[in-house]
């Protein structure tokens, strides 16, 4: 089939001749959706969390106002997908009784309260709930879950509990544990696979690493930037060594922000951030002594090679 202008379109466009033959293994792609809100019978290894979410805002059930809190905790932690079931339920109540819903802010970033101005902080009070990582055996029960998303015998048995593995060791992250199973599926698909396999799980898994490190460094403000930037510079200078002490990074961040054009932030907001970057487990920071008389120092290593840092950053 042809269009005005002499191209191929629709199926018998020889871009897509293989798209017929090609047979997806997986046929609910939304439920390996990262944003994917699922139904209450797959929000799993959070009823504690659920619960206290839902006694901050049952006040609306009274017809009363609720609370106004934040949320903090780690990428991948169930805080969005939480607070949006929840909120769900509580706002259908609330329209019910014309009640009103209250304010809840989420966070990954430890010192997110500092950032806020004072009126925005009075409104929020000091109401904070935190929500840990997931545990091995939650995760899996998470992917479990989810399997319907592809076709039945899809899965090799290996699959899920190596995937819910490789995502406790270094995260807790259910976000990264389901976007591992999608790209291991569509690794599969490729691969015109009859099973999704152990060997798709470990290249999805590298791909994975480079998704979350993406999208964690598009989301920081540009001083943060710079200070990975600056950390990436000094292990690349250095191969000797690994680990920098604050007052290095801080140097070398000086000299960036002066190339960038951009006024250095003062040591302690540059701490404040370093201490960010290590809670997003982009860096890590390990305080240590520096021996009789030279008092105790923080140590910052990069969690990803320094050139995926200057790729993801350059982008």
């Amino acid at each position: 089939m042809e269009n005005e202008s002499g191209e191929q379109t629709g199926i018998d466009d020889p871009l897509f001749a293989d798209a017929h033959t090609k047979r997806s293994l997986i046929v609910r792609p939304e439920l390996l959706e990262v944003g994917h809100v699922p139904d209450q019978n797959r929000i799993i290894g959070r009823d504690v969390e659920m619960g206290e979410v839902a006694s901050k805002l049952e006040a609306v059930i009274r017809n009363e106002p609720p609370s106004n809190f934040i949320i903090y905790g780690k990428t991948g932690t169930g805080k969005s997908l939480v607070s949006q079931s929840v909120a769900v339920r509580a706002q259908q109540a609330a329209t019910q009784n014309g009640a009103d819903v209250g304010v809840v802010a989420i966070s990954n970033k430890i010192n997110y309260r500092k950032s806020l101005n004072e009126r925005v902080k009075s409104s929020l009070g000091d109401d904070e709930l935190v929500f840990s990582p997931y545990d091995g055996t939650q995760l899996q029960a998470i992917l479990e879950a989810r399997t319907d998303a592809f076709r039945d015998g899809a899965l090799d048995s290996a699959v899920i509990p190596k995937t819910a593995a490789l995502a406790a060791r270094e995260h807790g992250d259910a976000r990264r544990a389901i976007r591992i199973l999608r790209n291991a599926g569509d690794i599969a698909t490729k691969e015109e696979a009859e099973k999704v396999r152990e060997d798709h799980v470990d290249r999805a898994q590298k791909r994975a690493e480079a998704d979350r490190l993406c999208e964690l460094l598009s989301g920081l403000p540009p001083h943060s930037k710079y200070i990975l930037f600056a950390l990436a510079n000094l292990d690349t200078k250095d191969d000797s060594r690994e680990e920098f002490r604050t007052t290095e990074v801080y140097e070398t961040y000086e000299a960036i922000c002066e190339s960038e054009v951009s006024d250095p932030l003062g040591l302690d907001r540059v701490r404040d951030l370093l201490r960010e970057l290590s809670f997003l487990e982009i860096t890590e920071s390990n305080k240590t002594g520096g021996g009789r008389g030279r008092g105790s120092y923080t140590l910052h290593t990069l969690m990803n090679s320094p050139e995926a840092v200057f790729e993801m950053i350059n982008k």
